[in-house]
């Protein structure tokens, strides 16, 4: 970890609305990850109010508490944080698994680069109110992805789980109110995914609702002929609920989406006119998913949001529209600095796409993005962690003694 001596020890948290991240400052990567969603365990006339310590944090303790879990999201459709007991309980769980006392580090968080004011002043007061952090900034996460990738000036294409953001940034601050987002993240992949999988008759099971019972051979098997080594037993559970079991079924095709989905990076090839082959996904219970051309499909609903019947843009026109769209002083700095994170932004052969469909639109298109997948889904953390060692950075924490002092208003005009 790279920590100046003259530089306020820091923590990072970037709370996206399908994964937690949490480190140091000055580290590449983030240290510690876990599932944004959360576990409750309600009965079914329960009406009382939930606390912090009542959420299950972390996939390992949500498959300790499978019967009566119901599975819920600290954020709204937008991003935005909506239950403030949920994300208590991730900021706790998270800093225990980093063994890190707040009250000793910075706190750093990497927020949406659009969100509303009263968010920002409840995460800060949530911050030095119930953790007692000794200082406080909030980083538009726009303006940490281009930091990541070198750059002060940019435009920034999020992919996240529930939307895609274009922000444009100049000198380390996002330009006016020139951003887009697209309602079309990575869990519209995934429920394509999905409904591939329902067409095809297949079940997505989890592994914890059923048991491998593995045979033995009676007779040699030719090693060319592949024969199944287990059967499979159901393991049945008086009250898992649907959010629950909905939620492990999302992890399956989320796997499946990573291994078979991509783009077509020559769009000038009609897939329709060759034959595709087969490419195939074995679940944990032995069932096989292929996928043909339909594997180009899922990512449709991304490049192109009206071939699902969403009245989006496509990615490509909101990209251009949005440079467009600032002053033509910036358009050369902005399309030659487009830059990527999130975890969508991995979906193979995306930004080779986007490359050659761009270029065809613009000249002079450059698309900044790691060749290591971990280095693009977490550049927005990444961005925070190299902000919070630089040296001209360090006089602008909030401080406990200006939150006490100002307000938690004061936030606004310490983190633009």
């Amino acid at each position: 970890m790279f920590q100046p001596s003259n530089v306020v020890p820091s923590i990072i948290f970037d709370f996206g609305t399908h994964t937690t991240k949490a480190g140091f400052g000055g580290e590449g990567l983030p240290r510690f990850l876990c599932s944004s969603s959360v576990g409750i365990q309600k009965l079914q006339t329960e009406t009382v109010t939930s606390k912090a310590s009542d959420y299950i944090v972390g996939e390992r303790n949500l498959l300790r508490r499978i019967e009566g879990t119901e599975i819920i999201s600290p954020f709204n459709e937008d991003g935005f944080v909506e239950n403030w007991e949920a994300l208590e309980a991730i900021i706790s769980y998270s800093s225990t698994q980093l063994s890190a006392d707040l009250s000793t580090n910075a706190v750093l968080v990497v927020e949406p680069s659009q969100n509303p004011k009263k968010e920002r002043e409840k995460l800060v007061e949530l911050l030095f109110e119930k953790f007692d952090v000794p200082a406080i900034y909030l980083l538009r996460s726009a303006v940490a992805t281009c930091f990541a990738n070198g750059r002060y000036t940019g435009c920034a294409v999020e992919l996240g789980a529930r939307g895609t953001e274009i922000t444009p940034v100049f000198e380390g601050a996002i330009v006016g109110n020139k951003s887009s987002r697209l309602n079309v993240g990575g869990e519209h992949l995934t429920r394509y995914v999905l409904s591939q999988v329902d067409e095809k008759g297949l079940q997505l099971n989890p592994f914890f609702t059923f048991r491998k019972k593995f045979l033995q051979d009676e007779e040699p098997v030719e090693e060319t002929v592949q024969k199944r080594t287990f059967d499979i037993e159901p393991v049945t559970f008086s009250d898992m609920r649907e959010s629950y079991l909905w939620f492990w079924k999302k992890k399956l095709a989320e796997d499946i989406k990573v291994a078979l989905c991509r783009v077509n990076d020559q769009p000038d090839i009609d897939l329709n006119s060759i034959q595709i082959p087969f490419i195939s996904y074995e679940l944990p219970d032995g069932t096989l998913v292929e996928m043909g051309r339909e594997k180009y499909s899922a990512a449709d609903c991304l490049l192109d949001p009206s071939r699902v019947g969403l009245s989006s843009k496509s990615l490509v026109d909101e990209i251009i529209d949005v440079i467009e769209g600032c002053d033509s002083s910036l358009h050369r700095e902005l399309y030659s600095s487009i830059c990527f994170s999130g975890g969508t932004s991995n979906l193979t052969g995306l930004l080779e796409y986007l490359t050659v469909a761009l270029g065809r639109r613009m000249h002079k298109v450059k698309l900044l993005g790691s060749n290591v997948e971990a280095e693009r889904r977490f550049a927005a953390w990444t961005g925070g962690s190299m902000l919070a060692t630089f040296g001209e950075f360090q006089k602008m924490w909030l401080s406990k003694a200006e939150y006490e002092e100002n307000g938690k208003t004061f936030i606004h005009k310490k983190c633009a």
